[in-house]
């Protein structure tokens, strides 16, 4: 995944909001055994075929959540001191 990613080191920025976010979207949108596979492949081949999907995947989850986010900016009050939002079709 790092090659993938063309990351050129990788620390605590990386791990926390690079590649897990990755990792983790598959759960949310698909399956997490995607990620899960992608971890235990051996041949790069393969393994990028799985990168491709969770790349994929996590687009679309940030997608859906930009979506979320503009749709609740619209219909909260800004001038409360706790926001809550709630929706049965939000996925997070």
């Amino acid at each position: 995944m790092i090659d993938y990613l063309n990351l050129k080191r990788v620390d605590s920025f990386h791990i926390g909001y690079i590649i897990a976010p990755r990792l983790n979207a598959t759960g949310r949108i698909d399956s997490p055994y995607e990620s899960f596979k992608c971890l235990l492949q051996t041949d790069p081949i393969t393994q990028n075929k799985y990168l491709d999907k969770i790349e994929k995947l996590n687009k679309t989850r940030t997608t859906k959540q930009q979506k979320i986010i503009e749709q609740i900016e619209k219909t909260i009050d800004k001038s409360k001191k706790i926001l809550v939002a709630f929706s049965k079709n939000y996925h997070e």
